[in-house]
Parts: C-alpha cells; sequence; structure tokens
C-alpha cells in the first residue's frame, strides 16, 4: 500500500464520520424550521378565526419572543455558572502550597514513567 492510498484512508475515515454528522445535523435543523413554519401556518390559521389578522401575527410573535428570553435566559444562567467555577479552579491553583503540591504529584509521575520504560539492548 503507497503513502497516499494510507493518508487517503486515514483522512476518509476521519472526516467521513465528521461529514455524515454535519449532514444529518444540518438536515434535522432544515426539518426543523419546515416543521416550525407548518405550525406557525396553523396557528396563524386558528387565531385568524378568534382575531383580526393583525392580532394573530402579534400573538405569534408573542410566543415566539418568550421563547427566544427563554434561550436567552438559559445560556446567560448557564455562563455564570462556568465562568464562578473557573475562577474557583484558578484560585486554587495560585496558591502557593497547591502549587508545590501539584509540582510534586507530576515529579512522581515522570519519575514512575522514566522507571517503567526498558533499557534501550
Amino acid at each position: 500500500m503507497r503513502l497516499g492510498d494510507l493518508t487517503g484512508a486515514i483522512v476518509g475515515e476521519l472526516f467521513g464520520r465528521m461529514l455524515w454528522r454535519a449532514g444529518g445535523v444540518a438536515l434535522a435543523a432544515l426539518l426543523g424550521l419546515v416543521a416550525l413554519y407548518h405550525l406557525t401556518v396553523a396557528a396563524m390559521l386558528k387565531l385568524e378565526m378568534l382575531y383580526t389578522p393583525v392580532e394573530a401575527r402579534l400573538w405569534v410573535g408573542l410566543g415566539y419572543a418568550a421563547v427566544m428570553l427563554v434561550i436567552i435566559g438559559t445560556l446567560w444562567a448557564t455562563r455564570r455558572k462556568r465562568s464562578a467555577q473557573r475562577e474557583q479552579i484558578a484560585g486554587f491553583l495560585n496558591a502557593p502550597g497547591n502549587a508545590q503540591i501539584a509540582m510534586l504529584l507530576e515529579a512522581a509521575m515522570v519519575g514512575f514513567m522514566a522507571g517503567k520504560k526498558s533499557p534501550i539492548p
């Protein structure tokens, strides 16, 4: 097997799965948008029976705005939790005693790995 064939097989294996997944995500997003469109049209038709067309559009817009606010609130809440956790970890690692313990553990791990290697014949 030539090097080009081997490289092509590796790249095909790595990116092939990623392309199939990307295609699946794109198809799911497209079908989701189509479903959203049809649900919006159905809601508009039902609301136009009860209200005027302008009021029906306002109610549908209000529904979309409520969903958007829930999504933005969720993203904001999870962002705040993650940054607080990062600050806590950074504060822990910046303490002098903790840095010394981390260096000792790292040195022990390097020594253990160096001791495990077999000598070169």
